[in-house]
C-alpha cells in the first residue's frame, strides 16, 4: 500500500508541475495529494483536485516539515502530519470545498467532487 501511495503521490507532483492545467481531474475512487516545500511557503500539489463522489483522498507530506490539510468548513482536521506521513477523507457528497495548512499561511487547496 506504502508504494502505491508513493507512486500516485509521484505522478501527481510530476503532473502538477503543468501551469497550464492546475486541476488534476481523476476518475478512481482514491486519489492523493502532495503536501511540499514548508520552507518557501508550502503547497498542495496539485493546488485543485477534481475528483468523484465516494472518492478517498489521501494528503502525503513529501516535506521534512509537518504540515496539517484543514478544511476551511470544519468538515476534516488533520492535525499535524509529520515528514512521510499520510491523512485521507472521503468525500461522500458532491460540492468544492477549501481547504489550508494551519502551520503556513497561503498553503492552500480546493477538493472539487462530482
Amino acid at each position: 500500500m506504502r508504494q502505491i501511495l508513493l507512486v500516485l503521490t509521484l505522478a501527481l507532483a510530476v503532473a502538477g508541475c503543468d501551469d497550464d492545467n492546475p486541476t488534476q481531474p481523476t476518475t478512481g475512487t482514491g486519489t492523493a495529494v502532495a503536501m511540499t516545500g514548508a520552507g518557501v511557503g508550502g503547497t498542495f500539489n496539485p493546488t485543485t483536485l477534481t475528483t468523484n463522489v465516494g472518492a478517498t483522498v489521501v494528503w502525503t507530506n513529501s516535506d521534512n516539515e509537518a504540515h496539517t490539510t484543514t478544511s476551511n468548513t470544519g468538515l476534516w482536521n488533520s492535525n499535524n502530519v509529520a515528514a512521510n506521513g499520510t491523512f485521507s477523507h472521503q468525500f461522500t457528497t458532491a460540492g468544492t470545498f477549501a481547504y489550508r495548512c494551519t502551520l503556513h499561511a497561503g498553503m492552500n487547496g480546493t477538493v472539487i467532487v462530482q
